[in-house]
């Protein structure tokens, strides 16, 4: 589901994203083209293609350090799993991934094999066998437009063709950073799409790229593939981003922290679902109230907090008298002007996501940001707890929880 990916402005971080404490196990053996165990080989969900980013006593480098910096950044084209596992004597292994990640990569030791398994929805208990071929190292190099500069810092991710099935996972497979505008990566053949980055440099904003991402096929018909030089672009700023730096520069996003024990600012709502376009807070006064803000490209959002809130509203139904639950969806550029359009958009996840069950919970659509500015919100993801006097209280569920028992 593209639309989740935010390419505009994207922080490089020296490290994958985090895993979710969320977790699965996944099962299974690496074999060779002669179907016999591979030992030795590493396996993950996640490879850079900067080496390993220790010491070779196992110490972690220094990233304030210029000298460590480029270690991590420079042997473009060594391929380290970023955790992962080794392959067992016979072949087999056991590996622990985050439960958004379902695509796992295998290379020999000598790092000239690998093969890549997708796991299909619904077999995630079914050991898979990923048997080797010979790898490819892509490799490319990069200029900011036609001017012939480089980027400081450049950064490719390569991911795997997206599952439908699956419109919340990281496809993510492969990353690799340089300080020298370039990149080398080994991949076995098959179809990629690659997210290539530029900033100022490292642990900055990406403020460079190219869009669409484009899409490769790495064909293993030599064991090298030059895809050229590739032209960064600056995007056009989204208007959350265009926002937030205006509103940085003046002082007027604010934090919603110091709303604590006050009444909040009436919200901006362009349309909404069970509810009156024209509500406001002020129409819950004597109920509890809790406001959930998220957005189509916070995947945690759809899979996790959605899910649970809505659970939590059915569950105590008998107590609505007391408090109302509002899920208010904002989202960049007013890509979304309905709640047809964001009904439209949500079909693959209340498909594979929702298990079919459509969001049971009052929903606005301010596809302006104009709400987030209002109470200082800067992330989606956030819940307000609002007191029947109409102040908004720290809390969450649980503690609305504790004073419906009350």
């Amino acid at each position: 589901m593209r639309l989740l990916l935010d390419s505009s402005l994207i922080l490089l971080f020296a490290t994958a994203a985090t895993l979710s404490a969320e977790e699965w196990e996944l099962r299974g053996r690496v074999i060779d083209e002669a179907g016999k165990p591979v030992t030795g080989a590493g396996i993950d969900f996640f490879w850079r293609a900067n080496g390993t980013q220790k010491r070779p006593d196992g110490s972690p480098l220094d990233l304030t350090k210029e000298e460590d910096l480029r270690t991590v950044w420079g042997h473009e084209g060594r391929m380290e799993p970023y955790e992962g596992t080794i392959v067992s004597s016979d072949g087999t292994f056991i590996l622990r991934g985050a439960s958004r990640r379902h695509a796992v990569m295998a290379m020999d030791a000598a790092r000239h094999r690998g093969g890549i398994v997708a796991v299909p929805k619904g077999q995630e208990r079914e050991p898979i066998t990923i048997r080797l071929a010979p790898l490819v190292k892509i490799r490319g190099r990069f200029e900011i437009d036609s001017s012939g500069k480089q980027p400081d810092f450049t950064v490719v991710r390569v991911m795997v063709p997206e599952d439908p099935a699956r419109p919340l996972d990281n496809f993510w497979i492969a990353q690799c950073g340089s300080l020298d505008a370039r990149f080398e990566i080994s991949l076995p053949p098959g179809r990629y799409v690659l997210e290539l980055l530029g900033a100022p440099g490292v642990g900055d904003v990406a403020d460079h790229t190219i869009t669409p991402y484009p899409e490769i096929v790495v064909t293993g018909a030599a064991s090298e593939q030059d895809l050229g030089l590739f032209r960064l672009a600056k995007p056009p700023p989204t208007l959350r981003h265009e926002q937030m730096a205006k509103a940085d520069a003046d002082g007027s996003w604010g934090d919603y922290t110091k709303h604590y024990g006050q009444q909040l600012p009436n919200w901006h709502v362009t349309d909404a679902h069970g509810l009156k376009k024209e509500a406001q807070l002020k129409d819950f006064r004597g109920k509890w109230l809790l406001v959930y803000f998220w957005g189509l490209s916070c995947p945690h959002c759809l899979g996790t907090d959605l899910p649970k809130l809505a659970k939590f509203y059915e569950e105590h139904r008998a107590r609505r008298d007391k408090f109302e639950i509002i899920s208010f969806c904002t989202e960049a550029d007013q890509q979304l002007r309905s709640i047809t359009d964001l009904d439209q958009a949500l079909i693959p996840i209340v498909e594979h996501v929702w298990n079919g069950k459509p969001l049971s919970l009052p929903t606005l659509l301010d596809p302006s940001f104009t709400t987030m500015k209002r109470y200082g919100l800067r992330a989606y993801g956030t819940l307000l707890l609002i007191d029947p006097a109409g102040n908004l209280v720290e809390g969450d569920e649980q503690t609305l929880l504790k004073h419906l028992a009350q």
